[in-house]
């Protein structure tokens, strides 16, 4: 059965990743509901990043100290998303005043 209203998720675990995936498809299988595999992975934020809702998430250096961290930033996908549609907005030919180029 496909759930309709899809839910994301991100489970956080300390070295026990298989075996928390194992019992959320336990849990879904219960629910009568399934993983999409093909979007199910299991990866290490600690060393490497992954984009999840329009943010990536992983390691980051800080700009002000250099020094790198866990964190998260917009991911490029979503940055180029909305540099296109500003980038449409706000062409030279647009001459229109702000309130009109605003409301598009």
């Amino acid at each position: 059965m496909r759930f309709p209203g899809a839910t994301h998720l991100v489970i956080l675990s300390r070295g026990k990743a298989k075996e928390a995936l194992e019992w959320t498809r336990g849990v879904l299988g219960r629910l009568g509901l399934t993983l999409n595999e093909q979007k199910t992975s299991i990866r290490n934020a600690r060393k490497e990043r992954f984009d999840f809702l329009g943010y990536t998430f992983g390691p980051h250096f800080s700009r002000r100290t250099g020094r790198e961290y866990i964190g998260y930033s917009p991911s490029k996908k979503s940055v180029n998303r909305v540099r296109q549609n500003v980038g449409e907005h706000l062409t030279p030919s647009h001459v229109a005043s702000w309130e009109e180029v605003r409301d598009g």
